[in-house]
């Protein structure tokens, strides 16, 4: 079983959160970390926990070796307090060292036997944050972004609707317009019919002929009806009139083949009876 975070043996380091240093706890460094170059630290009261650049992580020096830690940018006591460092004594440093390590030894081991049957596995740490203000900055940004990107793609969906209304509206009164045209031209077209309907129909009959003939006063008749007109006068003994203009004519009958066939075209078509 994988040991919890908090569980695991740390050591006091230096690390860098943009241009200030800050002290921490680093983690032993796993295979994961170590293949990414990153390093864990445990920072703060509340020891929030966070994965860093390993070049951002720096050992806090012995106090002999404060003056090249200042060179390196790292934050030191003397720093703060405005002292110098005062040389000191190398077999009594070298043996304050040894303690230290013994020291550090034995509370590492002291731990292991305490969290031996409590560890638990570790969550996924891949993603480098450098303190908590990155990461709600990083999560304040893909946010805005989102909306941004979902506001974009609204409007450009709302200016498509516009523009599909306005095709729709201008189709809409184009077809409008065609059909009033054609409306015109059916009426047209039906009057026009109408009057060649009057002018083959028979006076005598007031139907259209089927066997059309023309007479001598040039006007076309049903060809039995006229002949019918022409006894009738001449039964009563009166001058033979045209039933049209009412004017003297003679009993002259030709028959009308272009009539016929006209005639027909239209009662053939529903346009006439």
């Amino acid at each position: 079983m994988a040991s919890s975070k908090r569980d695991q043996v740390t050591r006091p380091v230096f690390a860098r959160d943009g241009n200030s240093w800050y002290q921490a706890d680093l983690f032993p460094e796993d295979d994961k970390c170590l293949k990414a170059g990153f390093a864990r630290i445990r920072w703060g009261l509340r020891g929030d926990e966070a994965v860093v650049r390993k070049e951002d992580v720096r050992d806090i020096p012995e106090k002999g070796q404060r003056r090249s830690c200042r060179d390196s940018n790292a934050p030191s006591k003397n720093e703060d307090e405005g002292k110098q460092d005062q040389p000191r004594n190398t077999s009594a440093r070298k043996r304050k060292s040894t303690k230290r390590r013994a020291a550090t030894k034995s509370n590492e081991k002291k731990k292991r036997q305490a969290v031996r049957h409590t560890r638990t596995t570790t969550t996924n740490r891949a993603t480098p944050v450098a303190g908590p203000s990155a990461a709600s900055s990083s999560a304040a940004l893909v946010a805005f972004l989102a909306a941004d990107e979902e506001s974009e793609r609204l409007e450009g969906g709302n200016k498509s609707l516009r523009d599909m209304n306005e095709h729709l509206k201008n189709r809409v009164s184009i077809l409008l317009e065609e059909k009033s045209e054609m409306v015109r031209k059916l009426q047209k077209a039906t009057e026009t019919v109408n009057k060649l309907v009057g002018e083959f129909r028979c006076t005598i009959t007031q139907e259209l002929p089927v066997w059309p003939s023309t007479a001598e006063d040039g006007f076309v008749y049903e060809h039995s009806a006229f002949l019918e007109h022409v006894k009738t006068c001449t039964k009563n003994r009166t001058d033979l009139k045209s039933p049209h203009t009412n004017l003297p004519m003679g009993p002259g009958l030709k028959p009308s083949y272009q009539v016929r066939n006209a005639v027909r075209h239209l009662r053939n078509s529903g346009l006439a009876n």
